[in-house]
């Protein structure tokens, strides 16, 4: 439960956290010192059971469970800036009146309709590479084992450096870990991960059931799968299947515990997926995004994402994208 008493800051992060998240908000406490972490929603599953392992060397991360508005004196949201990515949050501490004073850090320039007092959103492949820029900036030192955690974020959230999100700035931070004493070892260990049974399963699922759409001459692939239970780490099923292939663009829907899951991973410029995925209370970059639907079957999620692919926002090659500009004329007689 969240501590009572005095005044008392937040730092949060979007639901369904990732390495990212947490090393943004552990970043975040060298910046607001004695602040509470707190989680809107679940963390996945790779980060719960990492968390589980080191809970005696990182701080306490509570839920919302307890917390009292009136307590909060600021709220600092890190590794999101969208009202409807931070839960109840923002019914919470955005809506009361006043409402609670708001920091932002992100990497999502653009994106989020969140604005705070101190506003700091950047164009980076990991939150964690802005956190640790600012760290730089401040003079502040994280430990060894921060350093760490901040290499998880990075490497996690930027596909190990590879993804075009990627920016200098992700590069940066990493040296500046290794500076601090960053194990990077632990990266591969922590994060390298087999397919569970049920992924395994669903990844058939996912091939029989693919299907390919040409969208502004990109060839677009979809496929609906089903599950009986939550199956953690679609993300990462996506990721897989988009490599293995060579795809240019994937939609993953899945039907998980009454609601849709929908996973997007794109390799392709023209395909913008968190701009797709947006109309659907989505979002993430434009390579890797994701949105959850409630109160609608996969068909209709599937409808959705059609209508949007093929006649709200054409996501295919442009005359500029292919034309020379300063083409050179030469007669017929030249050899």
């Amino acid at each position: 439960r969240v501590r009572k008493g005095p005044a008392m800051i937040v730092v949060t992060s979007h639901t369904n956290a990732d390495f990212d998240s947490l090393s943004c908000m552990v970043a975040a406490l060298r910046l607001y010192p004695g602040a509470t972490l707190l989680l809107p929603g679940a963390a996945e599953s790779l980060l719960r059971r990492w968390m589980e392992k080191h809970r005696d060397e990182i701080p306490p991360v509570h839920s919302t469970k307890g917390l009292r508005a009136s307590a909060v004196e600021r709220l600092v949201c890190v590794d999101v800036s969208s009202r409807d990515r931070i839960g109840s949050l923002a019914g919470i501490l955005l809506d009361r009146d006043p409402p609670a004073p708001l920091h932002v850090f992100d990497h999502h320039p653009g994106q989020g309709d969140l604005a705070g007092e101190y506003t700091r959103v950047e164009e980076a492949g990991s939150c964690t590479a802005v956190m640790v820029k600012e760290l730089l900036e401040r003079n502040l030192t994280p430990t060894p084992f921060e350093a760490t955690l901040f290499l998880l974020g990075i490497y996690e959230d930027t596909g190990f450096l590879t993804y075009p999100t990627t920016r200098p700035a992700d590069f940066e931070a990493v040296l500046a870990c290794l500076r601090w004493g960053g194990a990077l070892d632990q990266v591969a260990r922590v994060l390298k991960k087999g397919f569970t049974e049920e992924q395994m399963r669903l990844l058939a699922e996912v091939f029989d059931n693919l299907e390919t759409l040409s969208v502004g001459g990109v060839p677009v692939h979809l496929s609906v799968v089903n599950a009986e239970a939550y199956v953690p780490d679609l993300s990462i099923l996506a990721h897989e299947i988009l490599a293995m292939e060579g795809m240019e663009a994937l939609f993953l829907l899945a039907y998980m515990e009454n609601r849709v899951h929908l996973i997007a991973r794109s390799r392709s410029p023209m395909v913008n997926v968190a701009e797709i995925l947006d109309v659907l209370g989505g979002g993430g970059h434009p390579s890797a995004a994701s949105a959850v639907v409630r109160g609608k079957t996969v068909a209709e999620v599937r409808a959705l994402l059609l209508d949007e692919l093929t006649s709200s926002r054409p996501v295919g090659l442009k005359a500029r994208d292919i034309m020379s500009r300063d083409f050179q004329r030469i007669g017929e007689e030249a050899t």
